[in-house]
């Protein structure tokens, strides 16, 4: 069986358009536990190879399923940051984002 190549996208309604002009499979979640369903039925699925969630649900969701995708390969589930409001230290997100997915800390310079 060929590996999944889908992309999907699981966030608030008010951003999902801008991934669905991109051609990205979106399914739109209200709050963490329409995001929690959600994101249990895409990793069971086999259909995606990329499934990408908003960070503010994730956050919000029981610490097994926050294992469960911090483990997960296939589909590998990465969060995004996309109500982040005020300054944010890029270096220390990237760094964050890089940790979670390789399991080492790298630094990053600007």
């Amino acid at each position: 069986m060929d590996k999944p190549t889908k992309v999907l996208v699981i966030l608030d309604p008010d951003a999902a358009p801008g991934f669905q002009l991109a051609g990205v499979e979106v399914w739109p979640a209200s709050d963490e536990k329409e995001a929690e369903t959600l994101v249990q039925k895409a990793m069971e699925s086999q259909k995606f190879g990329i499934v990408i969630i908003e960070e503010d649900f994730v956050e919000k969701f029981p610490s097994k399923l926050q294992d469960q995708i911090l483990d997960s390969t296939i589909p590998l589930v990465l969060t995004i940051a996309i109500k982040r409001t005020g300054q944010i230290n890029v270096e220390e997100y990237l760094e964050n984002i890089i940790r979670r997915v390789t399991g080492y800390h790298i630094k990053v310079r600007a």
